[in-house]
Formats: structure tokens, sequence, C-alpha cells
């Protein structure tokens, strides 16, 4: 290896080998590579012949023409002639040997001249040597890959760097470019190659290796070089070598635009084309480190010197060092950023004590390392903030006359022109906080004051105070505001960066073309910049034409998946950005690579650790206690630093229907909620997925929400939603729905009533399409509300729309009214007789809105809110379309049982009309020969008629004969055996399970036998079917078929094994099968029913109960909520069967079960929101347990007590307080 310091290289080529170097390391040089090149290729025999030249190959074809060699007085001037001359004597075929012969490819390997030349960031290599040593040299190039390319076709797909071949290769993939006739032809015929070459002469230096001043090669491509782009037009050509031209020579390759670098001024060369090629190629090479920030900041010291000698002012100066050495990336690249992290968090807790230090010193430290905070994409902690304001009110010269301390000097001591740009990048820092935590009247402040200082803003400040001032509004969804700001800011397209990110806000706004525009025009500036001042060690340009480069293409792609007729860009300009990107990576200048980084550590699932956690050791009965003294750090710190970097890259979370990045900034929004609950709602309703609302707002969001908090937020958000419906970006405000339906367990009654006032405006819009989370939105507001509100919600939904039932996502609102008569006091409802009227006069067309209608007005009926003559209005209007089979209202919402509690013509029989439904309506059997080849519906167990037997069985109005009850009975059997082979089915379809569907439908076979058993259970007697009846109950056992209810039944009414059914219920509480679970709680509660009835005996019962008592005593999460829930049944119905054992299990189960179910006490985990479910339905049975002892007249236990204070807390969720106020 030959190395010449630069000073040594002889002053005379210096300044060109300087030149080619730093373009070279700018991304900006290619090479051309001729035939002398490969002679420094490597023999593999020393035996084998020399690889000619292109004079040693003229005489090789004279030759073959005259039959000997040409004497030493015997001169040819073209060899392609020779060439010519050949083939028409030969033939091409005899042409093509002597090349294949003459050329001994095979016979060479690379040399490391090959590799030192292709190790070199070349944007491209040409060569005009039909031999592979390059191609075969680039195997074993580690720091780049690169494309071969041969043919015309090679070039199309083919992505930087490229080896191309311009003359042919070895083996022939094509005929090699010899005879002048194919140099002749070779401008129409290889176009595309003389046009590669072309423009890469206009992106880059051309630098020509392994050329002679004569060799025809050379010159016949510096014709057509200057044929094509003009002799003026021509850029500057490198001829690189040991030269040894004449004086004429010299000129006329320099009137050619040839710059001649002629190496034998380098004594070291001592006369070798060799040590002349490596001199340049180690020169190149050597220029990398001095031109080369890539590795900023450098070595720097991790472990800071933090004693109580500390000196400010000399880390200021190393930081200062460090900021201004800075290669200006746009993104400092996670590498870097981890080195800068690592060297900086150190010193962040001195910020706490610059009380001490001298004036000046404490805003510079604050600079810096606000500095670099930013750059490691790193947001203010809260607890440095205060220290940050003290720090910059000190130093704002309005204020600063009313200072009266003695340590500070008077302001006008201060050289303001030399402070002014950092406290001003401070108050940027400041505003930015401020945005992001939802600090506004600390926002509002900061910015006013701003507006005093604009004049000393520097023109990056400007834009800078404008984007935070955009994502304000944003963050606020005050769309007005936001296009007022964006139209106010000053264009400065020397600042195309700050261009961009304007762009685009303006497409996440809907405004994609105008985006697409201005990014375009960023591109252009900034391209011309780079042709302008190349890259060294400063990335300005190459890393913001790369970040634009990205928000390009997604703008363009979010514009093509709108609309069917935009306009893209053609297929070149997208593969040249491409490569353009590939390029860029070489200076670290890479999004889709940090990207990839944050993607990688966010959709992973964040490992919560609890603040103390047990590991068993290898000893049994041995544990270990690990303690944690932070919280998931590492996770929340890297979802803080995406979010910065989306907005540092100005990325637009949404434009039009597409998402960018959805998942990696959901999981981030998710990893920050806790901590900065507004940000990451503002952050959801940028991305505009409802389905994202269920990973962040959650419970415990909403949980740690602040008193009053929810109101304020629903007054925002609806006055936000009409704006951004106004100006038509559904997408925008497609979550506000589903966010307002979760501040309904914490917000106030007002807010109620605001709400349902929003969803009537909601269910008169002619936008509905564009409407979602509707539905959630009505339920939670009904579910929520006090009883206090009952009236005024009832009268405030009458105003509702009736639909159509196209209006899918808006239901009826009566559908979820769930309260009875006994909770609504009628006196205090007054609704209007216009609106009974309307809806009667909606019940007189057949179709959806009259079975809509008729739910409104039943509903009021029920809750006794029509008077006599609304009521047989009612009556008439339900009776006035009938099934002409069944007799039965047509078009009616209700079961077939409520007809017995409406009125009715007094000529109908109503008991004869429901009974004949019932008892000749066909139940839904599948395996008969009418329904083979068909398809089955999947119901998940909803099938009406299943229902209406149940519910038509238990009704006491309808009284059943024997041969009734057993045509049920027999019906069911029937059924039964028809269809149960479909539990075996192995299930083909990935989305429907047909054996979970027939398990869904025969739960209902478990209901009505139980019924048929506890009400007619003498009709089974009579009738001689008890061992059918027995059968069927071991048949769905064995099937795995939901059974204790039915076993239940006959156990208790035909005296049979009470032991075993205890245990049956026992071993399906220890099941982790709901549905054997939820057959259990309903055994349970019916074998308290057939206590009272004197069926199952005191024992019997409480050793059933104690299986209950001692899952809440002991907290069983798996059967907490159904233990519970039957617990609070059998209290409200059966208080007399609890023992004094029994109330002890649920007092100790509910003093834990109040402490673990406070979110306040218990660690962020998956298991918050269980929680919560567990403390809803230990109110209920608290709340039933104030009940029994009052009515007792017994003291009331504590634990009871501090429930009831639970549930009259401010905090407490609404839904969880009405459980105890409706009782």
């Amino acid at each position: 290896m030959t190395d010449i310091p630069a000073e040594n290289i002889p002053i005379e080529i210096r300044s060109y080998l300087l030149e080619i170097a730093q373009r070279l390391w700018s991304g900006h040089a290619a090479v051309m590579v001729g035939a002398g090149f490969s002679k420094n290729g490597l023999k593999s025999d020393p035996t084998k012949r020399d690889i000619p030249n292109w004079n040693q190959l003229g005489d090789i074809f004279y030759e073959k023409i005259y039959g000997c060699k040409p004497n030493i007085d015997q001169h040819y001037l073209n060899v392609m002639k020779l060439a010519n001359e050949v083939q028409a004597a030969f033939g091409r075929p005899v042409l093509d040997q002597i090349m294949r012969e003459y050329i001994p490819d095979k016979e060479y390997e690379p040399s490391s001249l090959h590799s030192q030349l292709l190790e070199l960031p070349w944007t491209d290599i040409f060569t005009t040597n039909y031999d592979t040593l390059l191609e075969r040299a680039s195997v074993n190039v580690i720091n780049q890959r690169f494309d071969v390319v041969v043919s015309k076709q090679d070039l199309i797909y083919s992505k930087k760097p490229r080896i191309i071949k311009l003359h042919g290769s070895f083996p022939y993939e094509r005929p090699l470019i010899v005879t002048e006739e194919d140099y002749r032809t070779y401008p129409n015929f290889f176009a595309p190659f003389v046009n590669t070459v072309q423009q890469s002469l206009l992106e880059n230096t051309l630098c020509l290796l392994g050329f002679s001043g004569d060799d025809p090669n050379f010159l016949q491509w510096i014709g057509w070089i200057n044929d094509n782009l003009g002799r003026e037009n021509s850029p500057k050509i490198y001829l690189v070598g040991l030269l040894g031209l004449s004086d004429a020579q010299k000129k006329l390759l320099e009137s050619k635009n040839i710059v001649l670098v002629d190496l034998a001024l380098c004594k070291e060369t001592e006369g070798s084309h060799s040590k002349a090629l490596s001199i340049f190629l180690n020169f190149l090479k050597s220029e990398k480190k001095k031109g080369n920030n890539l590795e900023w900041p450098g070595n720097i010291k991790f472990t800071p010197n933090l004693n109580d000698n500390f000196d400010f002012l000399t880390i200021i100066e190393e930081w200062k060092s460090d900021r201004l050495k800075y290669p200006n990336w746009l993104i400092l690249p996670e590498e870097q950023r981890e080195v800068l992290w690592k060297s900086t968090e150190g010193y962040i807790k001195k910020l706490f004590e610059l009380e001490k230090v001298d004036n000046l010193t404490d805003l510079n430290f604050c600079y810096e390392l606000n500095w670099r905070l930013e750059r490691c994409l790193c947001p203010l902690f809260n607890d440095l903030v205060p220290v940050i304001e003290r720090v910059i009110n000190k130093y704002d010269p309005k204020i600063g006359e009313n200072t009266t301390n003695q340590n500070t000097s008077r302001k006008e001591d201060l050289v303001w022109d030399n402070i002014k740009s950092k406290w001003l990048d401070l108050q940027l820092s400041l505003l930015r906080f401020y945005r992001e935590e939802n600090i506004k009247e600390k926002w509002d402040n900061t910015t006013q004051l701003l507006n005093g200082y604009f004049q000393h803003f520097s023109p990056e400040q400007i834009a800078r105070f404008y984007y935070e001032q955009s994502l304000f509004e944003i963050f606020q969804l005050n769309i007005y505001e936001l296009q007022q700001k964006l139209a106010e800011w000053p264009q400065n397209v020397s600042l195309p960066y700050w261009e961009a990110k304007r762009a685009a806000l303006f497409g996440e706004i809907g405004k994609g073309e105008e985006a697409e525009k201005v990014l375009e025009t960023s591109l252009t500036f900034i391209r011309a910049r780079l042709n302008l001042s190349p890259v060294l060690n400063d990335y300005t340009w190459v890393s913001q034409e790369a970040y634009v480069i990205v928000l390009l293409k997604y703008i363009r792609s979010c514009l093509r998946f709108a609309s069917t007729e935009y306009k893209s860009e053609n297929e070149e300009v997208k593969k040249l950005n491409q490569e353009r990107l590939s390029d860029l990576v070489q200076y670290k200048c890479d999004p889709w690579n940090e990207f990839k980084l944050f993607r990688i550590k966010l959709e992973q699932e964040p490992v919560n650790r609890r603040e103390q956690n047990k590991k068993r050791t290898f000893d049994i009965g041995r544990t270990t206690t690990t303690y944690n003294l932070t919280y998931n750090e590492n996770d929340t710190f890297t979802a803080y630093s995406f979010l910065r970097f989306v907005e540092e890259a100005g990325i637009p979370f949404r434009v039009s229907n597409v998402t960018y990045e959805k998942k990696t900034v959901e999981a981030a929004a998710r990893r920050i909620s806790l901590h900065s609950p507004n940000w990451a709602l503002a952050v959801l309703l940028r991305l505009g997925d409802t389905k994202v609302v269920d990973n962040i707002f959650t419970r415990l969001f909403v949980f740690k929400m602040k008193p009053g908090e929810a109101d304020e937020l629903i007054d925002h958000y609806i006055l936000a939603f009409h704006q951004i419906q106004q100006k038509k970006l559904f997408n925008l405000s497609s979550s506000i729905p589903e966010i307002l339906s979760r501040l309904t367990v914490r917000c106030s009654d007002q807010s109620k009533i605001k709400i349902l006032e929003f969803l009537k405006q909601l269910y008169l819009s002619d936008q509905k399409r564009n409407f979602t989370g509707i539905s959630n939105l009505l339920k939670r507001v009904l579910a929520s509300s006090s009883s206090e509100l009952q009236s005024s919600i009832l009268v405030s939904l009458l105003d509702f729309p009736l639909l159509d039932q196209d209006h899918i996502g808006f239901p009826e609102p009566f559908y979820f009214i769930n309260f009875g008569s006994g909770e609504i006091d009628s006196s205090k409802v007054r609704i209007k007789k216009d609106i009974i009227i309307s809806l009667l006069i909606e019940t007189s067309e057949e179709g959806f809105k009259r079975k809509m209608a008729l739910l409104r007005l039943g509903k009021l009926y029920e809750l006794k809110l029509l008077d006599k003559n609304q009521s047989k209005s009612f009556g008439k209007a339900l009776w006035m379309f009938k099934d002409a089979e069944s007799e039965l209202p047509s078009d009616s919402p209700f079961y077939l049982t409520a007809y017995l509690h409406f009125p009715h013509p007094k000529n109908n029989n109503i008991i004869n009309i429901i009974k004949n439904y019932i008892l000749h309506h066909p139940f839904p059997l599948e395996n008969t020969e009418s329904k083979k080849g068909k398809g089955i519906a999947i119901t998940n167990g909803n099938i009406q008629i299943l229902e209406e037997v149940n519910r038509g069985l238990s009704t006491t109005e309808l009284q059943w004969s024997d041969e009734e009850v057993l045509s049920l009975f027999h019906k069911i059997v029937e059924w039964w055996e028809c269809d149960k082979s479909y539990l075996k089915k192995e299930d083909t379809n990935p989305l429907f399970s047909i054996s979970d569907e027939f398990v869904d439908r025969f739960e209902h076979i478990n209901t009505i036998i139980a019924t048929i058993i506890k009400l007619h259970h003498k009709s089974i007697i009579n009738s001689g079917n008890q061992i059918n009846l027995v059968q069927l109950i071991d048949d769905l056992q064995r099937h795995q078929v939901s059974y204790l209810l039915a076993k239940t039944a006959y156990t208790a009414f035909f005296g049979k094994d009470k032991k075993r059914l205890i245990n049956d219920i026992e071993r399906s509480f220890a099941s982790k099968q709901d549905r054997l679970l939820n057959d259990a709680a309903k055994a349970t509660l019916s074998v308290v029913e057939f206590y009272k009835l004197d069926y199952i005996s005191d024992a019997e019962t409480i050793d059933v109960l104690s299986i209950i008592s001692h899952q809440i005593k002991w907290r069983i999460s798996r059967t907490l909520t159904v233990s519970l829930e039957i617990m609070s049944n059998i209290l409200d119905k059966y208080p007399q069967i609890i023992n004094e054992g029994i109330l002890s299990d649920l007092l100790v189960g509910l003093e834990h079960l109040l402490n673990e179910t406070d979110l306040r006490n218990t660690a962020v985990d998956e298991s918050s929101e269980e929680k919560l479910i567990f403390r809803k339905y230990g109110t209920r049975l608290a709340a039933k347990l104030q009940k029994h002892y009052n009515k007792e007249n017994l003291p009331l236990p504590q634990v009871v007590t501090d429930w009831q204070t639970t549930c009259r807390n401010t905090q407490e969720f609404e839904d969880i307080k009405r459980e105890w106020v409706l009782l």
C-alpha cells in the first residue's frame, strides 16, 4: 500500500485530487475503468499470456488478416477497422473466438487494486472492459453491494451502486463492442447506456482510470458526450494515471474539458502504473477521515464527575463544542442518540444546583442541556420545568427591573443580543412542554410573551413558533384556528424542511394536493443546494432530502388511495427517489431504519414491572424478592422519543383514510397515557381510529383524571366535533363519540344532558354514515345516569327521530332504557301530547318505523306514562296490523308474553293466540331431508321461538294442559335427537364453529326443561315420561352441554341423589369453562328457590351456598364476579337462608375487596380493568347487605359502611356508584 500525505502531493495536481475526494465523499463521483486497469489482475499461472492492451489486440487482428505480424516500420491507425476486416473476412464467430482466446478472463484473479476501487463510495462504476475482474472482486467487498448491469434490461431494475459493462462482458451476453460498425451504431442501439453515462456526468464528477490518451474507447466516449451535451455544457472529466502525453495530446484533451491528473509527478510512483493507481486510491480513502463527521459526538465520557467541586463552566464549554461540531442531521441517528443520552443523563440532576452559579452560567447550562435533550428526542421532565422557568424569567428584560435578588446583576448590564437566541429557544421548548401536557394557561401566557419578542426571532425560530402554535391547535382539535395559523405562517423557501412540516399539516386537514406541491418545491430547493455545496461534514441537506422524500411518498400514496383520478409520479421518478434514499444511507440519513427500530421496540407488548417481584429459587420453599425503583422507564422513554421523532420529522398521523405507522403510534400513546394523558389523547384523536381507543382510553386512564376534567373534555370535544364536521374532516372526529362515551362514567349530570343533546343532533344529521361509536355513547350515557336524571333523559329521548332500518350504528334509544316503573317518579315526567300522537301516526304504516314507535309506546306504557286514552290508542295501534297465519301483531318488537300485559281488543283471545303460536311454530331442526345441502345460520343461540317457549311456560297467565306440556317436551327431544350430531362435527371454517353454534342453541334445552319440571312436573309424572327426562339430562351432560339447571329441578322434585348434585355444582365452579360456570350459578339460585319450596333441606342448601361464599372470602378471580352476583340475588330474594358463617365469609371478602379494587392502591397492570368489575359487583353485594342489616334492625358492620362511603366519593365511577343508588 502506497500512502502520500496531501501536503506531499505535487501542487500541480493536489487541488484536483482534493476536489475528486470531496465530490467522492459527498456522494457525487463516478468512475469509468479502462483496459489498463485490468492489467493489474493476478495471473493464476505465470505461463499464461498477458491481457492485451488495445494496440496489442490490433496486432492480433493484423496477423489474422495478413498472416504475419506487422513489422516495426508498418503501422495502422484504426484497430476497430481491423476488427471490421476480421469480421468481414472470417465472420463474427471467428472474431468472437479471437477475443475469447486472447483475453484470458478466467486465468486472472482480481488484485487488491480492484478491491480498493470498489470499497470507495462511487455512485456508479462504468467499465469498457470485457473481463469480469470487477464483478468477481465485488464479492469480497462487505461495505456495499453492487448490481452488475450487462444489458439494457438490467438497467431497468438495477440499484446504485452498479458495475455497468458498457461494451459487453464475458461470457457473451450480447455482441462485444469492438468493430468500427459496433461503435458507429452504438449510440442508437445502446442509447440507454449513453444516457446513463450522460446523466451521471450531469450529477457527478467522472474519473477515468486505466485509459491512455489515444485509447479508442476513451476517445469514442468523449466524442459521444460532447456530441450530446455540447462542448460548452460538458462537465469536466478527470483522466487519472501515468499519462505520458505529448503537448499536442494534452491540448487536444484539455479542449474537450478533460482535466489531466498525471501521477507521474509523484516520484513515489517510480514509473509503475499499479503504484500510481494505489497512490490515487489510498489518497481518496485517507480523505474520508478529514471530511467525515458520521461518528459525532465521538468518544465522550459516560460517567460524569458530580462531586462537590463540579465545574459548570467546563461542562458548558464541552457541550458547546459538541453542539458547534454537530453535523446538522435533522434527526440524530439512533446509535448517536444512545451515546449522547448516556453522556448527558448523569448531569440532569445538576440543574437543581443552578442557584449557586454566577450570572449567565445558569442560562447557558439550561440551554446546552435542553439542546442535547432535544437531539435525544427526549421531552422535558416535569421536575425540570420549574427550574428552567425560574432561569428564563430571571433574564427576561421586561420583568428584570422588578427583581429584588441582590445576587443577580441588573438586566441592563446584560448584553441582550448575546443571550436572546438561547432565551427564545428555551421559551419555545417550554411552549412545547405546555402543549404536550395541556397546561393551557401557561401556554397562552408564553405565546403572548413570545409575540412581544417576535422582532427578535430568527427565521427558524419564526417557523418553529408557528409550528408549535399549529400543533397546539390540532392537539385541541381547533380546526378553524389551525387553518388560520397555517395561513398566517410566513412562507420561507430557504427553510425547506419547515415548509415540509407545514405541508404535512396541510395533508392532515385534507389538503393533500397543496401538501404535495409544497413538498415538491422543498425537495427541489434542497437538491439545488446540494448541487451548490457538496456534503463534507455537514448533513443538513442530505438529511432533509431523505425525510422530504419519505413525506412526499406518504402524501402521494394517500392521494392515490383517496382518488383513482390522481396522477402519481411516474415509475422512473419513484425509482430515482428510492435509489436516492439508498445513497443517503451512507450519511446515516435513513428514515426507514429509524421507523423500523422504533417499531421493533414498541410493537412488543410492554413488560409491566411490579414494584415488588417474588421469584422461587431452586431450593423448595425459598423465594427471592426484587424491588423495582422505576416503572418501565426505558419502554416509556422510547414511546416519548418516537412521538418526538414524528413531530421533528413532521410526519402526519393520518391523511385521508391512510394512517402512518398506526401500530407504532398506538403503542407509543398507550405507554405514555398514564404519564401524559392529554398528549396520548391528542395522538389518539389524530389517528382517527376508534379501535385504538380500547387500548389507550381505558378505565384506568379515566380514573386518573382530575375532578371536573371529564366535564371540560366533554365540552371541548363536542365543540371540536362540530367544527371538524363542518370542514368534512370526518377521520379526525371519528374517535370522539367513543371517547365521550368513556367520559360518561366520570362526568356530571349536566354533562350527560349535553351529551344527549349532542346525540340528538347526530341522529338528526344527514351525515350519519360518517359517524362511528354512537351506539356505545348512547348505551353508556344511559347506564351511568343517576336516578335523578331518569325523568329528563326519558323526555329527551322521545325527541330523537325514528330512523329507518338502514342506519347502521344508530340504534333505537329505547332499547337501552332498562329502568322499571319503580325507579322513576311518573308525576315528575311531562310528555307532550304531540309526541304521543306522532308516535301513534308512525304505527299506522307497516315497516321498521312502526316497530320502533311501538317499542317507545310500550316502554311508556310499562312506566305508567300513558293516560287512559293514550293506552287505549296504543292497544289499537299494536293490533292494527296482524300476521294472517299467527294472528299476532306484525312489525312488533315484543316477546309474546308482553301482549298479556298490553291493552288489546276485547274480542281477541290473547291466551289462545299465544299458546297456539308456541305449540305449532317449528323448532330449528337442521339435520333433515329438506335442509340437506343448505348452510347453517350462525345465530349464537339467539332463536326467538326457543325464548318464546321458555317465557310462555314460565308465565302463570298461560294455563298449560298435560298434553300441551308433553307436546313441547317431545318437540325438544325430537330437536335434540335430530341435531345433536352437529356437536361432534369438525369445524372447517376458521371464522365460525358449527359445534359451538349448536352448544349455544342447546343451552335453551337446559332452561326449558328446568321450567317444565318446576312448573309442570305433574305432566311428566302423569305421562310416564320420567325415564325419557332422565335420559335427556344425562345425554346433555355426556355431550358437555349445560345441564345443571335441569338436573337441579329434577333432583329437587323427584328426590334423587342431592349430594351428587352438590358435587356437580362444585366441580362446575372449579371448571375453566364460562359456560359450565354460568350453569352452576343458575343451578345455585335454583337450589335456593327449591329450598323455599321445601324440596331441598337447610343443610344441603348451606353446602351449596358455602361453595359460593368461599369464592368471595378468598377472592377467587375466576368465579368472583358470578359469586358476588349470586349472593346479591339471594340476599335480595331469600335473605333468611344466609347464616352467620356465610355472612362472615361475605364480610371478610368485601373488606379485602374494597382495598384490592381501589385503583389508587394497586400497581398498574393488566388486571386493573378486571378489578373494576369486581368493584362493581362488590358494591352491589354491599348495598344488599346494608338493606338486609337495616331490615333486621342489626348494627351495620364497618365494612358495609366503608363501601357506602366509597360510593359517595366523587372520584368513584358513576356506573359503580349507581349500583348502590339503585337499591
